[in-house]
């Protein structure tokens, strides 16, 4: 037997043991069926009814305030669009949502009350994906007299929304709450992120283009062994692996030394010293700015994947990284409209006078970040849209690119950012939990590789997340989305997978839940597309 053969049958085998373990998964979901459409019904019921006695609360018009407005919202089908699109919805504005229907199932966003209208984008490859989507938005908002465009998709690219909003403001009179073109190239990549903040006079991590082993040496000398950093070439012939990445400095002066005497650096090659942040503590926020002013504000320590809790709005550190993002939405201009979710770490320092904390962006991502949860309730609602509507206070455009003021809305000071309250609930996915702290504990239990003990705190965890945190899909006043997200969509998209041979594709779209079960006891979360 070959030695190709004697590897691909363990292949095999561990394929089809994954499939059978999605297999039994979906019917899980299945025999769910019969216990949550009652509740489904129950809670709809209960709904309407609360629906009659209580008054959709219907805000006034008045100088202050936005007159009422259609916002088309793309990327609708994330747990952040779904929220803003309740909040527009709960404050009296129409919503219209567009997105991505994989092979033609319905997402689950389609079926919520909050929307007045949904459209299909064209799912189309290659070249001509990016012209058919503009042209598509292009339709939408003249078909649907859109005011407002809001982004809210997970993979967002900033130059193409630099290229729809080109577009759109060229040929309609829609407000884009999206990066221009000029502004996409500083979002490009991380790189150009941390350069184009660097170039504003903001503190970014070190990052050295070095030529010799002096100048490694010079750089570690100053650190005084209180940062860490990796010595890599970006990719030549002729380097070793070996010597491609390499943590420094080691754990002696000697030991350092020996180390870099084996890397041949040399001016004619490509040689980076990075600081590494991975070990600090680490944030993230999520800012909406609207005409170059931060007008929303959320933070949150990545403590878990998946888990969201509200950092206290008045602690020093939130009000640098506020502070912070405010500096780099002003140096921006007032054209600068988009929403930043930017992930901080802390670096802690000892001086003659104590310990300081610097704060230093180490991820940038131009979209509605999951934080965006973080602002609940009516209150939390209105927060939001107004943040969004504020970017309308700059004017729109009409068909031939000349500006005419909105006076239907004050433009705020850059004082008035709205935040999270100290007392908002966390934020949890109920199917990721189910898995993560309900499923993946007792199979370890079983195999001998838990106590109980541990089960039972990851169970206790998951009855606090269910009564005193917010799911990131549920709404009492809307619940379908939930249910045929769990019940239909999920199930469905991993059917199909494992029926084409994509299912790697289905299980990073399909909320990290079915992750979760395979792993067991895994809990991080795959990204929403």
């Amino acid at each position: 037997m070959s030695s190709t053969q004697s590897l691909s049958r363990p292949r095999q085998s561990g394929s089809i043991s994954k499939n059978l373990q999605h297999l039994c998964f979906i019917l899980l979901t299945l025999a769910c069926i019969p216990l949550s459409t009652p509740l489904l019904v129950l809670n709809y019921i209960c709904a309407s009814v609360l629906s009659r006695t209580l008054i959709r609360r219907q805000p006034q018009k008045s100088k202050s305030r936005p007159l009422f407005k259609t916002v088309l919202l793309t990327g609708i089908n994330t747990p952040q669009g779904l929220r803003l699109a309740r909040a527009f919805h709960e404050d009296g504005h129409r919503v219209v949502g567009a997105d991505y229907e994989p092979n033609g199932t319905p997402i689950p966003v389609r079926f919520s009350k909050t929307l007045s209208k949904f459209h299909r984008l064209p799912s189309d490859s290659g070249e001509t994906r990016a012209l058919n989507y503009v042209k598509t938005l292009v339709q939408i908002i003249k078909q649907e007299r859109v005011d407002v465009w809001i982004n809210c998709t997970s993979t967002s690219d900033p130059g193409l929304e630099g290229q729809a909003r080109a577009l759109i403001e060229k040929t309609t009179k829609c407000r884009c709450f999206a990066l221009t073109m000029d502004h996409a190239l500083g979002f490009a990549t991380r790189d150009a992120f941390l350069t184009l903040a660097k170039s504003m006079g903001l503190p970014v991590p070190e990052v050295y283009q070095v030529e010799s082993r002096d100048e490694v040496h010079n750089v570690l000398h100053k650190s005084h062994g209180r940062r860490k950093y990796l010595l890599y070439s970006p990719g030549h012939p002729g380097v070793t692996v070996s010597s491609v990445r390499t943590l420094l400095p080691r754990r002696s002066l000697s030991h350092t030394y020996n180390t870099l005497a084996l890397i041949p650096i040399k001016k004619a090659s490509s040689w980076r010293l990075e600081q590494i942040t991975d070990d600090l503590p680490r944030y993230s926020t999520f800012s909406v700015i609207a005409n170059g002013s931060v007008t929303a504000f959320a933070a949150s320590q990545a403590t878990q994947a998946g888990y969201y809790e509200a950092a206290n709005p008045e602690s020093a550190l939130t009000k640098s990284m506020l502070q912070y993002m405010q500096t780099f939405a002003a140096k921006q201009g007032p054209d600068f409209n988009t929403h930043l979710g930017v992930d901080f770490c802390v670096e802690e320092q000892v001086t003659d006078t104590g310990i300081v904390q610097n704060i230093l962006p180490v991820e940038v991502s131009v979209q509605s970040q999951t934080a965006m949860l973080l602002f609940q309730g009516s209150k939390g609602s209105d927060e939001l849209c107004q943040a969004y509507l504020s970017s309308m206070s700059a004017g729109t455009k009409n068909g031939n690119g000349s500006v005419h003021p909105d006076l239907s809305f004050n433009e705020p000071s850059q004082s008035e950012v709205v935040m999270p309250s100290r007392t908002t609930s966390g934020v949890y996915s109920f199917g990721q939990d189910l898995l993560g702290l309900g499923y993946a504990p007792l199979i370890k239990l079983l195999t001998l590789k838990s106590s109980s003990v541990d089960v039972f705190n990851h169970w206790m965890l998951l009855l606090c997340h269910l009564v005193y945190w917010q799911d990131d899909a549920y709404d009492f006043q809307d619940p379908v989305p939930f249910w045929w997200s769990y019940q239909v969509y999920l199930p469905l998209r991993v059917l199909m997978a494992i029926i084409s041979g994509t299912i790697h594709e289905a299980v990073s779209s399909s909320n990290g839940v079915v992750d979760v079960a395979t792993n067991s006891g895994t809990t991080e979360k795959k990204a929403l597309t």
